[in-house]
C-alpha cells in the first residue's frame, strides 16, 4: 500500500484562536484508459468548524480537484482504489494547517513509500456566521497525474505552492530559497500565471 500526503493551508481575514473539527472526503470516479491505466477524479470535501477571535464557532469548507493516474504497469490484482485514512489540523499563523493522509490501493510496492506533500497558501474569506462558503476549486490535475512517475524519477515527494501576480521563475525561487534552474526544469519551463502552482524542487 503507498500513501499520499496534501498539505493545505487555510488563510482567513480575521484570526482564527482553535480548530474543533475537520473532515475529510472524495467522491471520485475510476475510469479505465485506452491503454490500461486507470483515472480517479473528483473533488476532495474539506470541511471543519473553526473558533473565531470573538469564541463564536464558524463552519468552513474547502473543495480540492483531484485528477490521479494510475500507469497499467503499476496495477496489482488488488483494485486501485485511494482512501482517506485521517486528516491532522492545527491553527497557524490566523490560519489552519491541514495535513490530509490518504492511502492508496492496488499499486506495485516499492522500496519507499510514495508521498506527495501539497502545499498551498492563499486567502479564503472568512465564512458568515452559520453559513458555509465554498472556496474556489483548486485544480491539481498536472501535479497528480506525475504521483506515479516511472522508477527513474529522483522526485518521490511534492511542495506546490500558487504563484501570484506579476510572479517569475527568479522571483520565486528567491522567495523560497531554491535554486532557479532546478525550478524551472522540475516545472518544465511552463509559462507563469497568476494562481498557477508551481512545484518547488527539494
Amino acid at each position: 500500500m503507498k500513501t499520499m500526503t496534501i498539505e493545505k493551508k487555510l488563510l482567513f481575514d480575521e484570526a482564527i484562536t482553535a480548530v474543533k473539527e475537520v473532515h475529510a472526503r472524495h467522491e471520485l470516479v475510476y475510469e479505465q484508459e485506452a491503454d490500461g491505466s486507470i483515472r480517479a477524479c473528483g473533488p476532495l470535501y474539506l470541511e471543519g468548524i473553526m473558533v473565531n477571535a470573538f469564541g463564536r464557532d464558524e463552519r468552513f469548507k474547502e473543495i480540492l480537484d483531484m485528477d490521479i493516474l494510475a500507469p497499467y504497469h503499476k496495477l496489482t490484482s488488488e483494485p486501485f482504489s485511494i482512501e482517506v485514512r485521517d486528516v491532522e489540523h492545527h491553527v497557524e499563523d490566523d490560519g489552519i494547517a491541514l495535513v490530509i493522509h490518504m492511502d492508496i490501493l492496488g499499486l506495485c510496492q516499492e522500496k519507499k513509500e510514495l508521498s506527495a506533500s501539497v502545499s498551498i497558501e492563499e486567502d479564503v474569506p472568512l465564512p458568515e456566521t452559520k453559513k458555509e462558503i465554498e472556496s474556489e476549486k483548486t485544480n491539481l490535475a498536472e501535479e497528480f497525474e506525475d504521483l506515479f512517475e516511472d522508477e527513474e524519477t529522483t522526485y518521490t515527494s511534492y511542495r506546490l505552492v500558487v504563484a501570484q501576480n506579476d510572479d517569475s521563475y527568479a522571483s520565486i525561487a528567491a522567495r523560497y530559497q531554491v535554486e532557479e534552474g532546478k525550478l524551472r526544469q522540475i516545472n518544465r519551463e511552463k509559462e507563469l500565471c497568476a494562481k498557477a502552482l508551481v512545484v518547488l524542487p527539494f
